[in-house]
């Protein structure tokens, strides 16, 4: 059964990998407050891949990648366009865990408004 969630997972990992010859670490982000409408439109995101249709004269985005001012990657996805939340992923240097701890203290807080 193919899986639905984080399509292109291999290849960009695979890619960051290649280019930047360092691993990448990960971590899974549940209950993710973000969407890829909200990232695209902070200056702190700059979206590097997006999977969408086009649908009632509307994009729709089913997944994103996205490069933080702070050099880790965002991969948001679902399974289906017609789900509203989307799973979250976070690729980041082993060396800038504290950064991306304090990124996911922030998504916390964004929950609990």
């Amino acid at each position: 059964m193919e899986n639905k969630l984080f399509k292109i997972e291999k290849k960009i990992l695979d890619n960051l990998t290649d280019q930047e010859g360092i691993i990448y670490s990960e971590i899974r982000v549940s209950n993710n407050p973000l969407t890829i409408d909200e990232l695209t439109k902070r200056d702190k995101f700059k979206p590097v891949y997006y999977d969408s249709i086009m649908h009632d004269d509307k994009i729709i985005h089913a997944e994103a990648i996205f490069l933080n001012t702070s050099n880790f990657y965002l991969y948001l996805s679902r399974e289906d366009y017609n789900i509203n939340s989307y799973e979250m992923k976070i690729y980041y240097k082993a060396s800038d865990l504290n950064e991306v701890n304090f990124f996911i203290m922030g998504l916390k807080r964004l929950k609990q408004k």
